[in-house]
């Protein structure tokens, strides 16, 4: 994978778990006000002193929690993924050419337009 984010401008799942929080197109949060909130609530600081030991609260930490928590997240099969799996049983002798001609395809002018920008993310 080359990285995260639409772009993969994001090295590491870390790296993108706080961007929704201060994006002004998501929450818009301001980090120090954010990060004092989080250390406010009891519940939440009394996990963070004995997840990260010595941390405490911090961009750093929230980062580590959110993307641990990210990870335990396991998407069912959506009908995207199912397309991929028939297009790629269909040729399946022949590596990566089931994906080059994918543009050309009526399936292809069926499936949303973010497809086509991100051809070069599938496997």
């Amino acid at each position: 994978m080359e990285g995260f984010g639409w772009d993969g401008k994001f090295p590491t799942l870390e790296s993108v778990a706080f961007t929704p929080l201060s994006a002004a197109a998501n929450m818009g949060r301001n980090e120090q006000e954010l990060l004092q909130d989080i250390a406010q609530t009891p519940v939440y600081r009394t996990a963070f002193d004995r997840i990260f030991p010595g941390e405490g609260v911090s961009r750093a930490t929230v980062e580590r929690a959110l993307a641990t928590y990210q990870r335990t997240i396991v998407p069912a099969s959506a009908p995207f993924d199912r397309w991929i799996a028939r297009r790629r049983r269909r040729h399946s002798g022949s590596s990566q050419a089931w994906l080059r001609p994918v543009h050309r395809t009526r399936e292809m002018q069926r499936m949303p337009c973010w497809l086509a920008l991100h051809r070069r993310f599938l496997p």
